[in-house]
């Protein structure tokens, strides 16, 4: 014959007696204890597992839910007991009464609505009453006061210590205006305001992006609509050129033989061309090194990003100058002034002074005919003969000096 299982003979009692059944048996050694007690109460959202001691081969629940394990989950208010079936087949009951408080139900209310203007306040908070309240950033409060967008969350207990926790997402209009790009070719810079639905610019213009060409610096406004917010920006722009504008390269650059000449051009521009470049280190950088032995005009092309060209034609002129030690103005036509030769088509600054220092002559754009005379501040009568002897002298020629001293003998 087929023996039945525990939970099988608990089954078969059920349909037979009813609700109404009484299980009268042998008393056990150690009956079956629901550790939890006579009674317990829990939250809907927060169920308590019941456990039955151990040391039974079979278990077997009735309640709101069967179950057939040590360790059991109520779904529902009411009476659930458990059997328990030892070794040698003796069977053991215990009860427990269980209250299922329902978990809370709300929703949090914005006072602002789910969205925000820029500097705006919405109060946040429950529609029910609670005990306790945890809000998001540790605020235990009823409510809660927010000024910026962001997920919510408030955790609430009621009378019956059950927790719901509720969230809320808030946005806000907060509106923006910003430069997103420019034209230094064309002085233009693109202003875009975001955060809202309608735009209205100081301009008069009513989309969201427009160009801009400012003279000198200039404040621009936006009000920024998104349904019942208002929000007015500013943005101060100044006026952008390109160095084509505000950059310039010098007519002449004078060399002295054998030396280098640094030349700079504009910076920020895409390509550079020196031409002719064979007298150059390099002839496609933003600035070149002049390293030649002839005088040379050049031209430079330079390309912008924006599309603009820079174009600049110069003269670099080598300076090589023979200066002679000596002159003898007696007036027998020969070498009676201090000549230069290379001056002739250059401007040279000529300062001379004794050996005490005074300025005895002094020229702007030395033409290569002082005969000895004094000229200068310190000279008495002003036009007469200097003495023979050994004078000293400056000469700069676009910024090529030399110095040295000079033999007058008459």
């Amino acid at each position: 014959m087929r023996l039945m299982t525990l939970q099988q003979t608990i089954s078969a009692l059920f349909l037979f007696f009813g609700t109404h059944l009484t299980y009268a048996q042998v008393q056990c050694d150690i009956d079956v204890v629901i550790i939890e007690g006579d009674s317990i109460e829990m939250c809907a959202n927060a169920i308590v597992p019941l456990n039955a001691t151990n040391g039974y081969v079979d278990y077997t629940w009735t309640g709101s839910t069967p179950g057939s394990t040590q360790q059991y989950f109520p779904t529902g208010s009411g009476q659930h007991i458990v059997f328990a079936e030892d070794a040698i087949g003796c069977i053991s009951s215990d009860t427990i009464e269980v209250i299922v408080h329902p978990a809370p139900v709300d929703n949090i209310i914005s006072s602002a609505g789910d969205t925000l203007c820029g500097g705006g306040t919405s109060t946040l908070s429950l529609s029910g009453s609670y005990s306790l309240y945890s809000w998001t950033g540790g605020v235990t409060t009823p409510s809660l006061q927010v000024t910026q967008s962001g997920t919510y969350t408030v955790s609430a207990v009621d009378g019956n210590d059950c927790v719901s926790t509720f969230s809320y997402d808030i946005g806000i209009v907060q509106g923006d205006v910003q430069v997103i790009s420019q034209n230094s070719c064309l002085n233009t810079q693109a202003l875009q305001a975001t955060g809202g639905s309608q735009y209205s610019w100081s301009t008069g213009e009513t989309s969201n992006v427009i160009v801009v060409s400012p003279e000198s610096t200039t404040t621009y406004d936006v009000t920024i609509t998104e349904g019942s917010c208002v929000i007015t920006q500013s943005i101060t722009v100044n006026p952008i050129l390109s160095n084509t504008a505000n950059f310039t390269i010098q007519d002449t650059f004078y060399v002295e033989a054998g030396e280098n000449q640094l030349i700079l051009g504009p910076s920020g521009f895409s390509t550079y061309v020196w031409s002719p470049g064979n007298q150059l280190q390099d002839s496609t950088t933003s600035s070149i090194t002049f390293n030649g032995t002839e005088s040379q005009t050049i031209t430079l092309t330079a390309t912008h990003p924006d599309g603009c060209v820079f174009e600049a034609t110069f003269t670099v002129i080598v300076v090589s100058l023979t200066v002679p030690d000596g002159f003898s103005p007696n007036g027998d036509l020969i070498n009676d002034t201090f000549v230069i030769p290379e001056l002739d088509g250059l401007v040279g600054d000529l300062v001379v002074w004794n050996r005490w220092g005074d300025v005895v002559f002094e020229a702007k754009d030395y033409q290569n005919d002082w005969n000895g005379t004094c000229l200068g501040n310190f000279c008495f009568p002003n036009g007469g003969a200097l003495t023979d002897g050994t004078y000293f002298y400056h000469l700069d020629v676009g910024g090529v000096e030399k110095e040295g001293f000079i033999t007058l003998l008459r």
